[in-house]
């Protein structure tokens, strides 16, 4: 968890570095590594059914919506493979989760 924290704040002070010196490529890149380390958060904490936020959200609220999309990948991956339709090797999903 606290990697996570920490490979985030870095990530985001240098897309904070590189916009102040106009390199938006690499700007744009260091966001998007923050972006995915944030909805890999999210899922990690769905799957574990941890309902704290973590604490960089208040930080960099721009992640926010990246965390919960994570978050509900989790969740519905939890509700899939809890499924007995879906875990039926005979049908592909259950109407439910077929989307």
């Amino acid at each position: 968890m606290l990697q996570r924290t920490l490979d985030i704040g870095g990530h985001m002070i240098m897309a904070k570095v590189y916009r102040v010196i106009g390199d938006h490529n690499r700007e744009d890149k260091e966001m998007l590594d923050a972006m995915l380390i944030a909805k890999r958060d999210g899922n990690h904490h769905a799957t574990i059914r941890s309902l704290d936020e973590p604490g960089y959200l208040v930080h960099y609220p721009e992640l926010r919506n990246d965390w919960e999309n994570g978050y509900a990948e989790g969740v519905e991956y939890l509700e899939i493979r809890q499924c007995s339709t879906c875990q039926d090797p005979d049908i592909w999903m259950c109407s439910i989760h077929d989307h």
